[in-house]
């Protein structure tokens, strides 16, 4: 009964999730913010599926059914294709060190 009601939980966390992908290119809007703080809180952002399914992996749990492991290697690669589409990633390996 609880797998149930957290697996219903994720999926209501993971509706809002494109609709924060489309307006993530709105975070670097701000004239007065620091650039390596905005990227950080974009990546926090767009990539928040990739944690979820990771505790599903790390307690060894289903997601309806599927395996953790696949939807956590599911996230990774959906959120990096859509940070690489977005043009994310080059900003992130842009920084100076």
């Amino acid at each position: 009964m609880m797998g149930i009601l957290a697996d219903i939980l994720v999926t209501i966390l993971l509706l809002g999730w494109p609709i924060i992908l489309m307006m993530s290119p709105v975070a670097f809007d701000n004239p007065y913010g620091d650039d390596k703080k905005q990227v950080l809180l974009l990546l926090i952002m767009v990539g928040y599926p990739v944690p979820l399914f990771g505790l599903y992996w790390l307690f060894g749990s289903d997601y309806f059914g599927i395996s953790g492991l696949v939807c956590l290697l599911a996230s990774i690669l959906l959120v990096l294709s859509a940070m690489h589409f977005l043009g994310y990633l080059k900003w992130v390996f842009s920084f100076e060190k």
